[in-house]
């Protein structure tokens, strides 16, 4: 017999564990399931997808995508390695830092869920070519400000850039895998973020020290660290034109009526896979267009009326959209993940934001990483030197491990176990935290920490991904990107407010809430090789 889902119906989503335990029948009925497959008039997009066959077309894509990813990632952090020379140049007080170090999360809570939507109404490539142009552009444009307010506001508009592209890149990407390798190919793309970790930080290193560079004058400076950042914007400029050249997400065609396109990008992936074949030898003629599909292809076809009537009805589609993500048979699904994101990003961002401090506190304090420092140590909060370089190069390195780890482990394991098991180890090693007397065991714990919890952030982007229908997936991650930069924020809120009075009570915080992840994450639905909905 044939065993497929009929697109929409999500009851299968809300049985945790239990499909889980049939791994081995489902593979027995897939196989007996597409004996006839070559002879069947019209074809599911599974189907298609499977037929096309998994090859070049799929590494070139990941590359393409992989490298916004890590376009995304320098445009993100190139702000902290330049921190130290903008506050001299402009004069910043401890406030205007903060806030400078802020704006681009700020920008992305706006961007994640403003692009995300947009990419279910208007398309995944659409989105991303303006997003990561805009990503590129103001970061580009903030360059050549002056002065602070407007170098802000720039930093601000990338942001929303940044935050746009991240969840529609997963969205897209996610709709040309073939299910079996699915769950490798999205945790593959987490890869390109530390490379562009990597990527910041040797940027920073070559360029920024180098302070003879440039054009000085008395009414306009052009110095290193502006280059530095004209240079990080090139990323996010050769990531827009590479999705302008591919095409639209297949899956995203036919969920919007348009079979004869989706069926033609199929057939050019096929050709791409089996390059001594032949347009002809793609056998599938015929797509199975979904109930969701007919009928949003009809909503469309009204919106077309006049311009007006079709902003009223994209913006009714994404309010729409955001409701169904709180309601049955999402909401529970939605809840948890939601809860395990925002635990994850206040853990996080949290500590990895603070892990300097609580370098210089076991360095200049003499004790562990909680020690109180005596009013009579100062603090040296201007170093400069090549250590701070050399220990991001530490720290983003050791974060590939674990998401090889995953990328290898993530269609055999399954998705629940390697998201369960990383939260409550990244949880138990907090702890930690508080034996630590030495630089090298604090830079050893962050490795530690960072190398774990990576393997979280990569499997989350998968069951994001799986977990709702086409019509709802980007609008969805766009939410998760949302709620991951809410959970950032109070995460270095709590963190400042608590680190001088009680060091206690943001490490106890992050352990607690990992490990709540880790509980709940049992209550996530299996999407282990299911098909898209």
């Amino acid at each position: 017999m044939e065993h497929k889902y009929q697109e929409g119906d999500v009851r299968h989503l809300l049985q945790s564990s239990e499909s889980s335990n049939d791994d081995s029948d489902s593979e027995t009925r897939e196989r007996y399931g597409t004996v006839n497959i070559q002879n069947k008039e019209s074809h599911t997009f599974e189907e298609a997808i499977d037929a096309a066959g998994f090859g070049l077309y799929h590494y070139m894509l990941l590359c393409v995508c992989g490298w916004a990813n890590a376009s995304d990632a320098v445009e993100m952090l190139c702000v902290s390695f330049l921190m130290p020379q903008a506050k001299t140049d402009m004069h910043l007080t401890g406030l205007e830092e903060g806030w400078l170090s802020a704006t681009i999360f700020v920008g992305m809570m706006v961007g994640s869920y403003f692009w995300g939507a947009l990419g279910d109404v208007r398309g995944r490539k659409a989105v991303l070519v303006y997003s990561l142009f805009m990503n590129g552009f103001f970061g580009l444009a903030s360059s050549f400000m002056q002065s602070y307010v407007p170098f802000l506001f720039m930093r601000f508009l990338s942001g929303i850039g940044v935050g746009g592209s991240m969840p529609v890149i997963f969205a897209y990407f996610c709709e040309f895998q073939p299910k079996k390798r699915r769950g490798a190919m999205l945790t593959a793309i987490s890869m390109f973020w530390i490379l562009g970790n990597v990527i910041t930080a040797g940027l920073a290193w070559i360029i920024i020290p180098r302070t003879h560079l440039g054009y000085f004058s008395e009414h306009f400076t052009f110095n290193s660290w502006r280059i530095f950042v004209v240079v990080c914007t090139l990323p996010s400029f050769t990531s827009s034109l590479s999705f302008a050249i591919l095409p639209e997400s297949p899956k995203f065609l036919l969920e919007n009526g348009q079979e004869t396109q989706a069926l033609n990008v199929l057939r050019s992936v096929f050709l791409v896979n089996n390059r001594k074949k032949k347009k002809t030898d793609y056998f599938v003629k015929i797509l199975q267009p979904s109930q969701q599909a007919r009928k949003r292809s009809a909503r469309i076809a009204l919106s077309q009326v006049s311009f007006f009537t079709k902003i009223k009805n994209n913006f009714l589609f994404v309010i729409s959209s955001t409701k169904q993500l709180f309601l049955s048979p999402y909401l529970l699904v939605t809840l948890n993940l939601l809860g395990i994101i925002f635990s994850l990003a206040f853990g996080y961002y949290g500590l990895w934001l603070w892990f300097p401090e609580l370098f210089l506190r076991v360095e200049q304090s003499g004790g562990s990483a909680c020690s109180e420092l005596s009013p009579n140590v100062t603090i040296n909060t201007n170093n400069t030197d090549n250590s701070v370089y050399r220990d991001a190069f530490i720290t983003a390195a050791a974060n590939v491990p674990g998401n090889l780890f995953a990328t290898l482990t993530v269609d055999k394991l399954g998705r629940k176990v390697l998201l369960c098991g990383s939260l409550l180890i990244s949880g138990a090693s907090v702890f930690f935290i508080w034996f630590l007397n030495t630089k090298i065991e604090v830079l050893a714990m962050s490795c530690i920490f960072g190398g774990v919890s990576v393997i979280s952030w990569a499997v989350l982007n998968v069951v994001g991904a799986e977990s709702y229908p086409t019509n709802m997936r980007s609008t969805a991650l766009g939410v998760q990107s949302l709620t991951n930069r809410i959970g950032a924020v109070v995460g270095n809120v709590i963190f400042g407010v608590f680190i001088d009075l009680h060091c206690a009570v943001p490490i106890l915080s992050v352990a607690i809430l990992l490990a709540f992840a880790g509980i709940i994450t049992l209550r996530l639905p299996n999407t282990k090789k299911t098909d898209l909905l």
